[in-house]
Protein backbone atom coordinates (compact mmCIF):
# COMPACT_ATOMS: atom_id res chain seq x y z
CA UNK A 1 0.00 0.00 0.00
CA UNK A 2 1.23 3.72 -1.23
CA UNK A 3 2.14 5.64 2.20
CA UNK A 4 0.46 8.98 1.95
CA UNK A 5 2.55 11.73 1.75
CA UNK A 6 2.69 13.71 5.32
CA UNK A 7 0.88 17.21 4.32
CA UNK A 8 2.04 20.47 4.57
CA UNK A 9 5.78 21.80 4.59
CA UNK A 10 8.44 19.87 5.89
CA UNK A 11 11.63 20.88 7.50
CA UNK A 12 14.21 21.73 4.88
CA UNK A 13 11.54 22.87 2.20
CA UNK A 14 11.63 26.25 1.03
CA UNK A 15 9.37 29.05 1.65
CA UNK A 16 8.93 32.11 0.09
CA UNK A 17 6.74 35.02 2.04
CA UNK A 18 5.94 37.53 -0.42
CA UNK A 19 5.05 40.91 0.87
CA UNK A 20 2.22 41.72 -1.22
CA UNK A 21 1.30 45.25 -0.87
CA UNK A 22 5.11 46.56 -1.42
CA UNK A 23 5.89 44.82 -4.49
CA UNK A 24 2.09 45.18 -5.70
CA UNK A 25 2.54 49.26 -5.10
CA UNK A 26 6.32 49.17 -6.96
CA UNK A 27 4.92 47.28 -9.59
CA UNK A 28 1.97 49.48 -10.66
CA UNK A 29 4.09 52.53 -10.84
CA UNK A 30 6.68 50.53 -12.84
CA UNK A 31 4.43 49.75 -15.17
CA UNK A 32 3.06 51.55 -17.88
CA UNK A 33 -1.28 51.79 -17.43
CA UNK A 34 -3.11 48.93 -19.66
CA UNK A 35 -6.18 47.71 -20.02
CA UNK A 36 -8.38 44.41 -20.00
CA UNK A 37 -9.39 43.70 -24.00
CA UNK A 38 -12.71 42.50 -23.06
CA UNK A 39 -13.86 46.16 -22.21
CA UNK A 40 -10.77 48.53 -22.96
CA UNK A 41 -11.73 50.44 -19.59
CA UNK A 42 -10.31 47.96 -16.75
CA UNK A 43 -6.65 48.98 -15.37
CA UNK A 44 -4.99 45.58 -15.42
CA UNK A 45 -1.48 46.76 -15.35
CA UNK A 46 -0.62 46.26 -12.01
CA UNK A 47 -2.46 42.18 -12.34
CA UNK A 48 -0.25 41.57 -15.02
CA UNK A 49 3.21 42.53 -13.59
CA UNK A 50 2.18 40.97 -10.59
CA UNK A 51 1.22 37.35 -12.51
CA UNK A 52 5.02 38.18 -14.41
CA UNK A 53 6.82 38.90 -11.26
CA UNK A 54 5.66 35.52 -9.56
CA UNK A 55 6.08 33.43 -12.54
CA UNK A 56 9.83 35.09 -12.78
CA UNK A 57 10.45 33.89 -9.21
CA UNK A 58 9.16 30.78 -9.69
CA UNK A 59 11.11 30.04 -13.23
CA UNK A 60 14.50 31.14 -11.14
CA UNK A 61 14.51 30.10 -7.77
CA UNK A 62 11.50 26.97 -7.70
CA UNK A 63 10.23 27.56 -4.35
CA UNK A 64 8.53 24.45 -2.77
CA UNK A 65 5.92 27.03 -1.38
CA UNK A 66 5.09 30.65 -1.90
CA UNK A 67 2.82 32.65 0.25
CA UNK A 68 1.61 36.29 -0.99
CA UNK A 69 0.51 38.04 2.36
CA UNK A 70 -0.97 41.58 2.39
CA UNK A 71 -2.42 44.23 4.13
CA UNK A 72 -6.01 43.78 6.00
CA UNK A 73 -8.98 45.64 5.55
CA UNK A 74 -9.46 48.31 8.50
CA UNK A 75 -7.08 50.25 10.51
CA UNK A 76 -4.09 48.75 12.37
CA UNK A 77 -2.95 48.52 16.14
CA UNK A 78 0.07 50.84 14.72
CA UNK A 79 -2.61 53.85 13.72
CA UNK A 80 -4.55 53.42 16.78
CA UNK A 81 -1.41 53.95 18.95
CA UNK A 82 -0.16 56.65 16.89
CA UNK A 83 -2.83 58.52 14.45
CA UNK A 84 0.44 59.84 12.59
CA UNK A 85 1.85 56.74 11.68
CA UNK A 86 2.32 57.08 7.53
CA UNK A 87 -0.23 60.13 7.38
CA UNK A 88 2.11 61.59 4.95
CA UNK A 89 1.41 58.93 2.44
CA UNK A 90 -0.68 59.58 -0.87
CA UNK A 91 -4.14 58.38 -0.73
CA UNK A 92 -3.84 54.84 -3.25
CA UNK A 93 -4.57 55.89 -7.05
CA UNK A 94 -7.94 54.30 -7.76
CA UNK A 95 -6.19 52.49 -10.82
CA UNK A 96 -4.82 50.53 -8.28
CA UNK A 97 -7.41 49.66 -5.48
CA UNK A 98 -9.79 48.23 -8.16
CA UNK A 99 -7.00 45.65 -9.14
CA UNK A 100 -6.66 44.24 -5.17
CA UNK A 101 -9.48 41.55 -6.06
CA UNK A 102 -7.96 40.69 -9.05
CA UNK A 103 -4.68 40.09 -7.92
CA UNK A 104 -6.06 38.42 -5.16
CA UNK A 105 -7.96 36.15 -7.71
CA UNK A 106 -4.81 35.60 -10.21
CA UNK A 107 -2.65 34.33 -7.24
CA UNK A 108 -5.10 31.76 -6.28
CA UNK A 109 -4.76 30.58 -10.03
CA UNK A 110 -1.43 30.47 -9.76
CA UNK A 111 -2.10 27.76 -7.18
CA UNK A 112 -0.65 30.30 -4.01
CA UNK A 113 -2.33 30.88 -1.04
CA UNK A 114 -2.89 34.69 -0.32
CA UNK A 115 -3.43 35.89 3.31
CA UNK A 116 -4.84 38.80 5.15
CA UNK A 117 -6.14 39.34 8.44
CA UNK A 118 -8.56 42.26 9.67
CA UNK A 119 -7.09 45.28 10.68
CA UNK A 120 -3.53 43.70 11.03
CA UNK A 121 -0.42 44.84 8.21
CA UNK A 122 1.21 42.34 6.51
CA UNK A 123 4.56 43.12 7.86
CA UNK A 124 2.84 41.34 11.23
CA UNK A 125 1.83 38.57 9.23
CA UNK A 126 5.04 38.31 7.40
CA UNK A 127 6.86 38.04 11.22
CA UNK A 128 4.38 35.24 12.13
CA UNK A 129 4.41 33.16 9.06
CA UNK A 130 7.91 33.69 9.33
CA UNK A 131 8.27 32.44 13.33
CA UNK A 132 6.17 29.38 12.32
CA UNK A 133 8.48 28.67 9.28
CA UNK A 134 11.01 28.36 11.44
CA UNK A 135 9.81 26.41 13.84
CA UNK A 136 8.67 23.79 11.19
CA UNK A 137 12.52 24.13 10.48
CA UNK A 138 12.00 25.30 6.73
CA UNK A 139 14.08 27.47 4.65
CA UNK A 140 12.59 31.37 4.49
CA UNK A 141 13.01 33.55 1.70
CA UNK A 142 11.03 37.11 3.08
CA UNK A 143 11.11 39.02 -0.55
CA UNK A 144 10.55 42.36 0.02
CA UNK A 145 12.34 45.55 -0.31
CA UNK A 146 11.64 46.72 3.01
CA UNK A 147 14.54 47.12 5.78
CA UNK A 148 11.77 47.04 8.29
CA UNK A 149 11.18 43.34 7.57
CA UNK A 150 14.96 42.40 8.49
CA UNK A 151 15.04 42.53 11.71
CA UNK A 152 13.27 38.99 10.96
CA UNK A 153 16.73 37.41 8.98
CA UNK A 154 18.74 35.25 11.01
CA UNK A 155 21.54 32.28 10.71
CA UNK A 156 22.49 30.23 9.25
CA UNK A 157 22.59 31.76 5.80
CA UNK A 158 20.80 29.16 4.45
CA UNK A 159 19.29 25.61 4.96
CA UNK A 160 17.03 24.82 7.96
CA UNK A 161 15.72 27.39 10.29
CA UNK A 162 17.21 30.07 8.32
CA UNK A 163 16.04 33.63 6.96
CA UNK A 164 16.96 36.01 4.67
CA UNK A 165 15.45 38.41 2.67
CA UNK A 166 15.06 38.66 -1.32
CA UNK A 167 15.09 42.14 -3.42
CA UNK A 168 12.59 40.95 -5.82
CA UNK A 169 13.53 43.62 -8.39
CA UNK A 170 17.52 43.64 -7.96
CA UNK A 171 17.84 39.83 -7.03
CA UNK A 172 20.25 40.76 -4.11
CA UNK A 173 19.85 38.47 -1.16
CA UNK A 174 20.56 39.86 2.52
CA UNK A 175 21.36 37.54 5.18
CA UNK A 176 22.89 38.27 8.91
CA UNK A 177 26.03 39.37 7.74
CA UNK A 178 24.76 41.54 5.01
CA UNK A 179 22.22 43.62 7.23
CA UNK A 180 25.30 44.19 9.68
CA UNK A 181 27.58 45.25 7.08
CA UNK A 182 24.38 48.09 5.48
CA UNK A 183 23.57 49.46 9.17
CA UNK A 184 26.11 48.56 11.81
CA UNK A 185 24.08 46.65 13.63
CA UNK A 186 22.71 42.90 13.45
CA UNK A 187 19.13 42.22 12.08
CA UNK A 188 17.79 41.71 16.44
CA UNK A 189 18.66 45.17 16.89
CA UNK A 190 17.61 46.73 13.59
CA UNK A 191 14.44 47.75 15.43
CA UNK A 192 16.24 49.56 18.13
CA UNK A 193 18.17 51.65 15.72
CA UNK A 194 15.30 52.71 13.66
CA UNK A 195 13.48 53.37 16.61
CA UNK A 196 16.17 55.59 17.51
CA UNK A 197 16.93 56.96 13.82
CA UNK A 198 13.00 56.97 12.97
CA UNK A 199 11.83 56.63 9.83
CA UNK A 200 10.34 59.36 6.94
CA UNK A 201 8.40 57.06 5.06
CA UNK A 202 6.42 55.46 7.93
CA UNK A 203 6.32 58.60 9.71
CA UNK A 204 8.34 57.44 12.75
CA UNK A 205 9.55 59.95 15.22
CA UNK A 206 12.61 58.55 16.13
CA UNK A 207 14.89 61.03 18.29
CA UNK A 208 15.42 64.37 16.56
CA UNK A 209 19.72 64.59 15.52
CA UNK A 210 19.88 61.19 15.47
CA UNK A 211 19.97 59.47 12.15
CA UNK A 212 21.16 55.03 11.22
CA UNK A 213 25.48 55.73 11.50
CA UNK A 214 24.44 57.51 14.90
CA UNK A 215 22.39 55.11 16.34
CA UNK A 216 24.13 52.52 15.38
CA UNK A 217 27.20 53.70 17.17
CA UNK A 218 25.34 54.31 20.61
CA UNK A 219 23.91 50.45 19.99
CA UNK A 220 27.46 49.37 19.62
CA UNK A 221 28.62 51.65 22.76
CA UNK A 222 25.54 50.64 25.32
CA UNK A 223 24.01 47.28 23.61
CA UNK A 224 20.03 47.96 22.72
CA UNK A 225 17.74 51.08 23.07
CA UNK A 226 17.34 50.74 26.65
CA UNK A 227 21.01 50.71 27.33
CA UNK A 228 20.86 54.11 24.82
CA UNK A 229 18.26 55.35 27.10
CA UNK A 230 19.38 54.45 30.57
CA UNK A 231 22.95 55.98 29.41
CA UNK A 232 21.74 59.19 27.66
CA UNK A 233 23.07 61.90 29.83
CA UNK A 234 26.38 59.73 29.44
CA UNK A 235 26.69 61.02 25.69
CA UNK A 236 29.51 62.80 25.12
CA UNK A 237 28.00 65.25 22.55
CA UNK A 238 26.01 67.96 24.43
CA UNK A 239 23.07 68.29 21.95
CA UNK A 240 23.18 64.63 21.12
CA UNK A 241 22.75 63.55 25.22
CA UNK A 242 20.35 66.32 25.86
CA UNK A 243 17.99 65.46 22.65
CA UNK A 244 17.82 61.43 23.85
CA UNK A 245 17.45 62.85 27.21
CA UNK A 246 14.26 64.83 26.38
CA UNK A 247 13.22 62.28 23.15
CA UNK A 248 13.37 58.86 25.44
CA UNK A 249 9.28 58.32 25.25
CA UNK A 250 9.29 58.97 20.97
CA UNK A 251 12.10 56.16 21.13
CA UNK A 252 9.75 53.97 23.20
CA UNK A 253 7.33 54.49 21.12
CA UNK A 254 9.31 54.13 17.77
CA UNK A 255 10.19 51.00 19.13
CA UNK A 256 6.84 49.76 19.66
CA UNK A 257 5.63 50.95 15.63
CA UNK A 258 8.86 49.45 13.86
CA UNK A 259 8.89 46.16 15.80
CA UNK A 260 6.90 43.57 14.28
CA UNK A 261 4.04 41.71 16.10
CA UNK A 262 5.03 38.22 14.99
CA UNK A 263 2.70 35.99 17.92
CA UNK A 264 -0.23 37.12 15.68
CA UNK A 265 -2.42 34.18 14.91
CA UNK A 266 -1.99 32.12 11.03
CA UNK A 267 -5.39 33.05 9.24
CA UNK A 268 -4.22 30.02 7.25
CA UNK A 269 -1.94 27.01 9.26
CA UNK A 270 1.33 26.64 7.59
CA UNK A 271 0.39 23.09 7.75
CA UNK A 272 -2.61 24.17 5.32
CA UNK A 273 -0.38 25.91 2.71
CA UNK A 274 -0.21 23.41 -0.49
CA UNK A 275 3.24 23.28 -2.24
CA UNK A 276 3.21 25.48 -5.38
CA UNK A 277 1.93 23.62 -8.23
CA UNK A 278 0.06 26.81 -10.96
CA UNK A 279 -3.20 25.26 -12.84
CA UNK A 280 -3.05 26.35 -16.34
CA UNK A 281 -6.90 25.82 -17.01
CA UNK A 282 -6.94 28.25 -13.85
CA UNK A 283 -4.69 31.09 -15.30
CA UNK A 284 -6.49 30.71 -18.87
CA UNK A 285 -9.71 30.84 -17.28
CA UNK A 286 -8.97 34.00 -14.90
CA UNK A 287 -7.01 36.09 -18.15
CA UNK A 288 -10.11 34.62 -20.65
CA UNK A 289 -12.22 36.89 -18.37
CA UNK A 290 -10.32 40.03 -19.19
CA UNK A 291 -10.20 39.28 -22.81
CA UNK A 292 -7.56 37.17 -23.56
CA UNK A 293 -6.91 34.12 -25.38
CA UNK A 294 -4.26 32.96 -23.44
CA UNK A 295 -2.00 33.54 -19.85
CA UNK A 296 1.06 34.01 -22.05
CA UNK A 297 -0.89 36.63 -24.35
CA UNK A 298 -2.19 38.47 -21.34
CA UNK A 299 1.78 38.43 -19.91
CA UNK A 300 3.71 39.65 -23.46
CA UNK A 301 4.24 43.52 -23.76
CA UNK A 302 3.48 44.07 -20.34
CA UNK A 303 7.16 44.51 -19.52
CA UNK A 304 7.54 46.70 -15.66
CA UNK A 305 10.14 49.88 -16.26
CA UNK A 306 12.98 48.96 -13.76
Amino acid sequence: MATQAPAGPRAGERIFLVDGNNLVHRLFHATPPSFAPADGTTPINAVVAWTRRMRALRLRYDPHYLVPIFDGPGDNWRRELYPEYKAKRRPSPAELDSQWEPIWRVSEALGLSPVRQASLEADDLLGAYTEAAVAAQLEVVVVSNDKDLMQLIRGPDRGPGSVRQLNPFSGRSFGPAQVEAKFGVPPALLADLLALAGDSTDNIPGVPGIGPKIAASLIRDWGDLAGVLANASLVRQTKRSQSLLRNADSARLSRKLVALRSDRPLPRALADIPRWTPSRRALDAFFGELGFASFELALDGFQPRE
